[in-house]
């Protein structure tokens, strides 16, 4: 009632949020989004090396990076010549980046796109980045970590089967969420190395759903 009162429209930069809105009785259009113009279709190769995104944030760096690290060494005792792309963000300390993901064969690049563009697959903590990737086009799996009370409180105030932008739009999506105490390295690993191969169901639904997510997100009014 407050929202109708304050409000004669909103515009949002999802196609959901629109949908969320107008089904409380509040006028609401969805406007477009400069990701969905910034982040172009790039085949992914199924031989080319898996993408690393560790976040935006010391905090993400911190909890995600390690287990990024970690998941990427079994990767490597699934496939000795994998090679990963590890995208450092100019929020990020570059030397805490390269400290995280020291002694595995890494290039790191400054922008997502270079990271995820024409790789097989993409291990991504939660956040805009799931979003980018997946319209791009590169199979991924999402994952997150954070401090204990930090992870109580979010499970207390979100209760949804599905948190990422990219799967939010599609409801459902199929980009894996592994998150949590479910987020071991093992399983992010096996997760990750099955979308690398071409005949692999999940991994063509999800290019699949990246073209139906990209025609969903372009546009607006």
């Amino acid at each position: 009632k407050k929202a109708r009162a304050a409000y004669d429209e909103l515009f949002t930069i999802l196609p959901f949020e629109a949908d969320w809105w107008q089904a409380r009785k509040v006028p609401a259009a969805y406007v477009g989004n400069p990701i969905a113009d910034e982040c172009p279709a790039v085949e992914s190769d199924p031989e080319g090396p898996v993408a690393l995104l560790p976040g935006s944030r010391a905090s993400e760096l911190e909890h995600v990076g390690p287990l990024l690290a970690q998941s990427a060494r079994h990767m490597l005792t699934m496939d000795a010549d994998v090679q990963f792309n590890v995208a450092v963000a100019p929020t990020l300390d570059r030397s805490a980046v390269e400290a995280t993901f020291a002694g595995l064969p890494v290039t790191y690049v400054e922008r997502l796109r270079d990271a995820v563009s024409g790789a097989s697959a993409a291990l991504v903590c939660m956040g805009t980045a799931g979003l980018e990737t997946a319209l791009i086009g590169t199979p991924n799996v999402l994952t997150y970590r954070a401090a204990p009370v930090t992870w109580f409180i979010g499970n207390l105030l979100v209760r949804l089967d599905q948190t990422s932008p990219s799967n939010l739009v599609l409801d459902p999506g199929p980009w894996p969420e592994i998150m949590g105490r479910d987020a071991d390295p093992e399983t992010l690993a096996r997760t990750v190395m099955a979308l690398r191969d071409p005949h692999a169901p999940e991994r063509i639904e999800q290019l699949e759903a990246s073209q139906e997510l990209r025609a969903k997100m372009a546009g607006g009014i």
